[in-house]
């Protein structure tokens, strides 16, 4: 066998080269979707953590001021309550990281509702939510706020329920990460973010304590 005749048998056919194609597609395939729900959950278990720090910081605040901070409540918890800027910028938040405050990411907002009040004016703590995620595009998961203004968009003032306000951060926006004023955080689904909860003692006239003190 010559050379020549030896590299030619030694070559891919058509047929083969698109049989190994094929089995390199399928294998992407199978992949990448599983892939992309690991980078996903990181970013919540990250979420979460983010927002169980906030709101500890806050509550330190509140033991030493008896209030919940109010609308600069980012600057009022950092950087005596908290490490960095780069604890309030969530990890589905794109934009660059910086430590100088007025141009720091901030990827959350306070519940308007909370600002400036006694914690003990709240009628169901593990009710009510404290943190979540805000976003002025939820299709683009595109964040805008600072550790300058971090209400710039609209904070999440609750005349409806966080709708229009901000939006779901995983599982393709049905979902939203959040933590609680009895600091538990948790992963819950936007139509449960939107919806209303009744006080449940008796004889209350809070009709919704999920947003409402």
């Amino acid at each position: 066998m010559t050379a020549t005749q030896y590299r030619k048998s030694m070559a891919w056919t058509l047929p083969e080269l698109l049989v190994i194609l094929g089995v390199i597609a399928l294998a992407v395939a199978i992949v990448l979707p599983a892939y992309w729900i690991v980078i996903e959950n990181s970013h919540v278990t990250k979420d979460l953590s983010n927002l169980r720090q906030l709101a500890l910081s806050a509550n330190l605040y509140l033991i030493e001021e008896r209030c919940y901070p109010g609308t600069e409540w980012a600057s009022s918890l950092n950087p005596k309550y908290t490490s960095s800027w780069g604890l309030f910028q969530s990890p589905f938040d794109k934009r660059i990281r910086s430590e100088i405050p007025e141009i720091a990411p901030v990827s959350y907002d306070m519940n308007g509702q909370l600002w400036g009040i006694n914690p003990f004016q709240v009628a169901s703590p593990a009710d009510c939510i404290l943190f979540a995620p805000l976003m002025t595009d939820p299709s683009l998961l595109l964040f805008t706020g600072t550790a300058w203004r971090p209400c710039a968009s609209s904070p999440l003032r609750i005349n409806t329920n966080g709708a229009a306000d901000t939006g779901g951060t995983n599982q393709k926006g049905a979902k939203i990460s959040v933590v609680f004023c009895d600091l538990h955080a948790a992963v819950m689904s936007m139509s449960d973010f939107h919806s209303e909860i009744a006080n449940r003692e008796s004889g209350s006239v809070i009709k919704d304590v999920r947003w409402n003190k």
